[in-house]
């Protein structure tokens, strides 16, 4: 394989119009490497130079995604005659192929009759006002509208440089005060009206050479013997014309048709050769018939994978794979490397291009495949036996490393700003987004650790660490449901750690939770079960199960529960259930013991509970006595303790206390509410007391009866009795 294997990616049309530059000296020597030959100028190095601005931009792509080389485009102005001094000259292998972009030609216009200088008087999307204008330019050298895309156009005057038309623009501007001088092209084909005639050139005549003679004439051998000598001596125009008299001759059909497709194989009309000679295959047969077959069909696929190589990888490797049949080299074999490494198959990129590399090591192209294809295999051990200092990749293979081994000593500070460098230089490789996704994550910054590990998942759908990570920022931010829909796709990957059980435990729970909110206690318990399937630890278990039988006001299944898990260092969660429970089962001293042992959030919460139990007996004294002694330990929960000590007061009719009380509470609840509306009501503002009430909206049924009575309470029977109706 040879240095013109570059040729492969570099395909252009050599007129001036943009300039490609390349700053990195190292780069410039890959390139040289590959054939492409680099001029030197101020702030870098021309490496290549288009009129075709996105034809740039294309090798642009290719140049960093491939090769980690980075440029820039400039524009340049050039004149025409200087467009056939190329800058940059590749070398091409024996199988490369010399694809030129044609010449952009204006649209509609068949021949180009000068290039200079011109007067632009007004341009208008609409031509009625123009030939107003136009008559006043009569007179003026030159003058014509011209249809350039959907405007036109008035002009005047054609000249090579701008001098000759400074005594025209002063009288233009007379007629225009905006008329300047431009660059322009005089194109017959673009002039709907003018004062002169335009004559467009005329097609240059084969000059048929001295003892040609076509007055007479010629029999078919001579014909096929003229046509022969024509074709070998490079006069294509005759030749084809020969070819074409000769096609229906028989005896000399093949002859013809061979001229033919060896014409249309100078033109590099690869297709058309192709498919001709697949179609005629049964009528044309023969050893030069079957090789320019051969060479054709070969090229068409051959060029048409590179077209698609980085817009369509799976495009392209069908192409190179039918390019395959034909004839196959080490071209072939690379292109098909880099469809494979864009198509993110880097363990079949990595069989092609270890043997590549094995037979041309020197080959700089290829070792920057190779290393780029084992770094995302994750095979650091080829890669330092490969190292190359003169590439740039492997100082960032350095970098990487160093990343690394600051992330694996848990400095994740310093790891992030060399990830974020990395990331710069390669902002689609995915062990450099996975690096600077797991950085985020012990970081902290789960939304950017997301976006990272995303834009893994998008590019390898399999890629099992990049779901992992997914999967631990859904449970960093309690996503319990994306954490479950991970898990089941590391499943059917058959990869499965300890998280997924933790996962699956925890979404059931969240679950049988919520349930239980909505007062599905039968459902809720199932999911318990489910969840049971999941951990070695009863724990959990058994908290979900003494939640759902209290909620259900099963105190005694619930007691049991928590009972297996009480001992002196239990969590508070489970001391404060205990107490409500032994209180609610009428077990004070057990509650009492318990509130003891425990810390004095703990006691504020026994004492809460025995103010609500003494309060349903109607011991208002005793549970005042209690709520005190509650509020003095400063409850975590005092917005609840407020409300009882609210309630307490109105009981023992101090509306004073309650309605201080009451204000402090949470006046949002529809029990709050009423309360402080009772209140308000016992106080004499029955107004405001009527404007709380209606204000209340809730299901509680109980809640809905207290309503009542203070519609009663308030005068408003009607509106009591309708509150009655809507419950039954």
């Amino acid at each position: 394989m040879k240095k013109g294997l570059f040729s492969l990616f570099v395909i252009f049309n050599l007129l001036f119009g943009y300039e490609l530059i390349v700053k990195n000296e190292k780069d410039v020597k890959v390139l040289n490497d590959l054939g492409v030959k680099c001029e030197k100028i101020a702030n870098g190095f021309v490496c290549a130079k288009s009129p075709d601005k996105m034809q740039l931009k294309r090798l642009q792509y290719y140049l960093k995604n491939n090769l980690s080389i980075t440029s820039e485009i400039v524009g340049v102005q050039e004149k025409l005659s200087d467009a056939s001094k190329p800058v940059m000259s590749v070398k091409p292998v024996k199988s490369a192929v010399d694809i030129k972009t044609p010449k952009k030609v204006a649209k509609n216009s068949k021949t180009l009759i000068k290039t200079g200088y011109c007067i632009q008087v007004v341009s208008a999307r609409k031509s009625q006002g123009l030939l107003e204008i136009f008559g006043k330019t009569k007179n003026l050298p030159l003058s014509r509208i011209e249809k350039i895309g959907p405007y036109y156009v008035l002009r005047i005057g054609e000249e090579k440089n701008e001098n000759a038309l400074q005594s025209v623009l002063q009288k233009a501007k007379k007629i225009n005060k905006n008329a300047y001088i431009r660059k322009c092209d005089l194109i017959p084909q673009r002039i709907i009206k003018s004062n002169f005639k335009p004559k467009a050139k005329k097609k240059q005549e084969i000059k048929i050479p001295q003892g040609e003679v076509f007055n007479k004439v010629f029999s078919p051998e001579e014909k096929n013997k003229l046509m022969e000598k024509a074709f070998k001596e490079g006069r294509i125009y005759l030749a084809r014309n020969l070819s074409n008299q000769l096609k229906s001759t028989n005896g000399y059909k093949k002859d013809a048709f061979l001229i033919t497709v060896n014409i249309l194989m100078q033109k590099k009309e690869y297709k058309r050769v192709c498919n001709m000679l697949t179609q005629l295959s049964d009528f044309y047969k023969g050893k030069n018939l079957s090789e320019i077959k051969e060479k054709s069909c070969f090229y068409y696929n051959y060029q048409k994978g590179v077209e698609y190589m980085n817009i369509n990888p799976e495009i392209a490797l069908d192409f190179l794979k039918k390019a395959q049949k034909f004839k196959s080299d080490d071209n072939l074999l690379f292109a098909t490397a880099i469809a494979y490494m864009n198509q993110y198959d880097y363990k079949k990129a990595k069989e092609i291009l270890q043997k590549l590399y094995k037979n041309d090591s020197d080959n700089t192209a290829i070792k920057l495949a190779y290393a780029k294809t084992l770094f995302n295999l994750g095979d650091f051990k080829t890669l330092e036996r490969i190292k190359d200092n003169n590439l740039a990749f492997f100082n960032h293979l350095e970098l990487y490393l160093k990343a690394k081994k600051l992330y694996n000593e848990g400095k994740y500070k310093e790891a992030e700003k060399i990830a974020l460098k990395l990331f710069n230089y390669y902002p689609n490789n995915t062990k450099i987004l996975l690096l600077n996704g797991d950085i985020f994550y012990k970081l902290g910054k789960y939304d950017l650790a997301y976006i990272y590990y995303k834009r893994v998942v998008k590019k390898e759908p399999q890629n099992i660490p990049a779901l992992k990570g997914l999967r631990d920022v859904a449970l960093a931010n309690k996503d319990i449901t994306s954490a479950v829909k991970i898990s089941d796709i590391l499943k059917n990957l058959k990869y499965k750690d300890k998280k997924f059980n933790e996962i699956m435990k925890e979404y059931y729970l969240f679950q049988a939770d919520k349930l239980a909110q909505e007062g599905k206690f039968k459902d809720a318990l199932s999911d318990v079960k489910e969840a049971e399937k999941y951990t070695d630890s009863e724990k959990d278990i058994y908290v979900a199960y003494g939640k759902i039988y209290f909620k259900m006001g099963e105190y005694k299944k619930a007691l049991d529960y928590y009972r297996m898990l009480y001992s002196r260092n239990a969590p508070l969660e489970i001391r404060e259930k205990l107490i409500r429970i032994y209180i609610r089962l009428g077990k004070i001293n057990k509650a009492k013991e318990i509130a003891q042992n425990s810390p004095n959030e703990i006691k504020a919460i026994y004492y809460m509970e025995m103010a609500r139990y003494y309060m349903k007996q109607k011991k208002y004294p005793e549970a005042n006595k209690y709520i005190t002694t509650a509020l003095e330990y400063n409850p975590i929960n005092s917005m609840c303790a407020y409300e009882i000590k609210a309630w307490v007061c109105y009981y023992l009719g101090d509306y004073g206390c309650a309605k201080s009380y009451f204000e402090k509470s949470d006046l949002k609840l529809p029990e709050v509410r009423l309360g402080y509306a009772f209140v308000l009501a016992k106080m004499g503002n029955k107004e405001k007391a009527y404007l709380i009430a209606q204000g209340i909206k809730t299901r509680s049924k109980n809640i809905m009866l207290q309503k009542a009575r203070l519609m009663i309470e308030l005068g408003r029977e009607k509106e009591a009795k309708e509150i009655f109706n809507s419950i039954d």
